[in-house]
């Protein structure tokens, strides 16, 4: 896959990582409250 001009802005600051891992942790934490099901939070993750 080739990289666009946006992989040259961030440099090494690429924040995907950081923002999965948080997105997880809040799926997992509405789980975890009874929020969703443990089946909507299989489908979500």
């Amino acid at each position: 896959m080739e990289k666009t001009e946006a992989y040259q802005c961030l440099g090494v600051n690429d924040p995907l990582p950081n923002l999965i891992e948080r997105t997880n942790k809040y799926l997992l934490d509405l789980r975890l409250a009874h929020w969703i099901t443990q089946k909507q939070y299989e489908l979500l993750c």
